[in-house]
């Protein structure tokens, strides 16, 4: 089955096997994606699962997050509603900030658009002329997804594009154990049907190519051989094949990101005040770092990311126990964490996903959103009968601007201009990209934001905004309106919001219709 790949030389007309190794979640989405994708083109698919430890993903954290418009979920023909009921799923359209930086100090990060433009200039500009003429209006206020999950409602966005609720995002949540469960199903499937292989062991060694160094296959405890053209490794943070065998760089930003452990604690939600389930996570600023409040349909999750220099196993396990009001709470899970990526995520004919790719932490862009990315990518450079090294080289750029863009996106979350802000928040960027970013926003409101970022401008917006930042200057195009139109167009958007808002169902009640 092995095909002999040279350093630049073409694969012999067609790609005809890939492995796949790891038992996470990444693992058997992947090959779940591949099973499909690559159905009757002769490319063979083997998932070796190998059970390996200390794996940073959503399955670790009990919670996996995916965008509404997920591109996997279509690939599947995973049906949302059977998801959301088979898995406790629950919907998210925000994020709130409570006590961030400092107490009182908290804003929404509402996902999709904010507000309606009023001529050219985009609409931030018009709140940013009125901020500086005295109105103490937020911007989140102006969020259809920030008000929606304020207000504890959810429906899906509108198809009618003059609803200002079109405009609106979201995410699904499922319990991470459930929707691995669903994911292995539909892989065993394809397996049932001769579509995909399945291959349960420990990995013993890995056999390299003496001329090149590519992997030439990979022997179990059992002493099964699994060879292939191309390797994925999603083992976790280990990288049992990127790391240990092909000695891929690892790059550290833990000078960005200022957490190197992780401790969830989930609960069933009888335990608690449950009433009704917002479209929101909840992160609250915290001495010890900082906690997420996640409901799920019959279960609440809490997680606390906290640097082990400055905070405690014990300290930790007390504050999420005493939130999550259990003692001692139901689940347990505690994490190492390496913030940080490879230098090259695609090594001759070696790809790594997941922790074994790297590792940002999960204020927003979580493993699982994370993951559907990776997926979407590394289908779209499939080399079929093709010069391996050229797709490597585009991967490997797309993936490093990715995890840059989310890393910029998470660390600017720990600056901060409080005189006296939590331990996390920092005075400082130690990033020069990042710096440049803000500085522009701070001097007259531009986002520069680059084709191959995943955060777009919007969550930008709403970052920095929330964190109390301010332009100094406004698109000079705002001055063509008059203030009274500029009141007026600003008041009657927010109002629009609002009375969409709160015609719409509360999620308890969408879930159970």
């Amino acid at each position: 089955m092995n095909t002999e790949i040279g350093t630049s030389a073409p694969l012999d007309g067609q790609l005809k096997s890939i492995a796949i190794l790891g038992s996470g979640l990444h693992a058997w989405a992947l090959a779940a994606a591949l099973g499909k994708y690559l159905l009757g083109t002769g490319t063979r698919v083997t998932l070796v699962d190998c059970v390996s430890d200390g794996q940073p993903d959503d399955t670790t954290h009990g919670v996996t997050a995916i965008a509404g418009d997920s591109r996997l979920h279509e690939l599947l023909e995973f049906d949302e509603q059977t998801l959301m009921q088979g898995c406790n799923g629950t919907f998210q359209t925000a994020t709130r900030f409570v006590d961030w930086h400092h107490p009182d100090h908290d804003f929404y990060i509402g996902y999709g658009q904010h507000g309606a433009k009023l001529g050219t200039a985009d609409f931030h500009h018009y709140l940013t002329y009125q901020r500086q003429n005295g109105s103490d209006l937020r911007l989140e206020s102006f969020s259809p997804g920030a008000v929606m999950a304020s207000l504890g409602r959810f429906s899906h966005p509108p198809q009618d594009s003059s609803n200002i609720l079109s405009t609106m995002e979201y995410l699904q949540q499922f319990d991470a154990a459930a929707y691995l469960a669903h994911m292995q199903s539909g892989v065993k499937q394809l397996q049932q049907q001769g579509d995909i292989d399945i291959v349960v062991g420990q990995l013993n060694q890995v056999n390299l190519r003496s001329r090149d160094g590519y992997i030439e296959s990979l022997v179990l405890d059992d002493g099964v051989s699994v060879t292939a053209d191309l390797f994925v490794d999603c083992s976790g943070a280990e990288g049992r094949l990127i790391d240990q065998a092909m000695y891929a760089k690892y790059i550290d930003w833990s000078q960005h990101l200022p957490f190197d452990r992780s401790l969830t604690v989930s609960v069933p939600t009888s335990v608690i005040d449950n009433t009704s389930l917002s479209p929101l996570n909840t992160i609250f600023g915290d001495d010890l770092g900082w906690i997420k409040q996640i409901f799920l349909n019959g279960k609440a999750v809490y997680q606390c990311q906290y640097s082990s220099d400055h905070s405690s196993f014990d300290e930790v396990l007390e504050r999420l126990s005493l939130m999550a009001n259990a003692e001692p709470p139901t689940a347990i899970k505690s994490q190492i964490l390496r913030p940080g990526c490879r230098d090259k995520f695609w090594f001759k004919n070696c790809v790594a996903m997941g922790a074994a790719a790297g590792y940002v932490d999960s204020l927003h862009y979580t493993q699982g959103y994370v993951m559907d990315l990776d997926i979407q990518r590394f289908i779209g450079l499939i080399p079929f009968g093709s010069d391996m090294t050229i797709f490597a080289a585009e991967y490997n750029r797309l993936s490093s601007a990715a995890y840059s863009s989310i890393r910029d996106y998470h660390s600017a979350h720990y600056w901060s201009l409080h005189s006296a802000p939590r331990p996390h928040c920092y005075f400082q960027f130690y990033c020069q990209q990042l710096h440049q970013k803000i500085n522009l926003f701070l001097e007259r409101g531009v986002l520069s934001t680059k084709d191959d970022e995943v955060v777009d401008k919007q969550a930008w917006l709403a970052l920095l905004y929330g964190l109390g930042l301010q332009p100094c200057r406004y698109d000079p195009f705002v001055g063509r309106h008059n203030e009274q139109q500029i009141k007026h167009h600003l008041i009657t958007i927010q109002q629009l919001i609002l009375r969409e808002a709160q015609l719409q169902p509360e999620q308890i009640d969408y879930l159970s219709a």
